[in-house]
């Protein structure tokens, strides 16, 4: 049995879910960066500070999971 932040998986099927969740976060934070560069390029500062602080933050929480010793990844 297998749990993240309260969530237990039990099974492949629930192993295959965590890993597109995680692959899936990757990518929306990357998104969130390139829209915020995008931004700033056309002088909405506000805009793209406010995506800069959640895509820097949303690394910090998947950082902060990641090297967290009582989630088990495989």
């Amino acid at each position: 049995m297998y749990q993240l932040t309260g969530i237990y998986f039990k099974s492949k099927k629930h192993q295959k879910m965590k890993t597109l969740f995680t692959l899936l976060m990757v990518i929306l934070i990357a998104i969130t960066g390139i829209v915020s560069a995008r931004l700033f390029m056309h002088f909405h500062y506000n805009f793209s500070a406010l995506l800069t602080l959640t895509s820097v933050l949303s690394i910090i929480f998947c950082v902060n999971i990641l090297s967290n010793k009582k989630v088990i990844l495989s």
